[in-house]
């Protein structure tokens, strides 16, 4: 099985209360959004262990990888990191 654990620099990187955020701020949009990625995740890793069907297993598997790359993503743009989000 894969290792999908997500990296904890990742989760933590900001430990604001989303809600104490403006509306119009995008940071309190993609906290949220990372925040939900990561609970899927997490559940989706979770039921991989109850079920005894392989397909079921890499659907559920390939499914959590796909969610980890989205939400480390999300935290890029928070970070302003890489080159999808440098301004040109």
């Amino acid at each position: 099985m894969t290792d999908l654990t997500i990296d904890p620099k990742i989760t933590d990187r900001n430990t604001t209360d989303p809600k104490t955020l403006a509306e119009t701020d995008p940071t309190r949009h993609t906290m949220q959004v990372r925040t939900r990625l990561t609970q899927l995740a997490q559940h989706l890793r979770d039921d991989v262990q109850k079920v005894d069907d392989p397909a079921f297993k890499a659907l559920f598997e390939t499914t959590a990888a796909v969610l980890v790359g989205l939400e480390t993503a999300v935290a890029g743009y928070e970070e302003k990191k890489g080159d999808a989000w440098n301004q040109q």
